[in-house]
């Protein structure tokens, strides 16, 4: 069961960011760990969760610079402009 707040942001479990971004485990901890996927928010001890709204604006923003310039991509990524 995941959480949902009144917006329609939901908490997401490992398992269905992994669904939703069609990316592995091991590759979105990486990517966490490199600083180019949101990380996620520690709700428990051993607990943590994504949110559903962070993950989706992190999809857009790949597909809005996909058709940039690699150095122009990398820099709005970054800016996230």
């Amino acid at each position: 069961m995941t959480s949902r707040d009144e917006d329609g942001c939901r908490l997401l479990k490992i398992g269905e960011v992994v669904n939703i971004t069609g990316i592995s485990k091991s590759v979105i901890y990486a990517m966490v760990r490199r600083g180019e996927f949101p990380p996620p928010i520690k709700i428990g001890y051993k607990t943590a969760r994504w949110s559903s709204e962070e993950v989706y604006a992190w999809m857009r923003d790949i597909v809005r610079v996909r058709g940039l310039p690699k150095s122009v991509a990398s820099r709005e990524r970054v800016v996230g402009a």
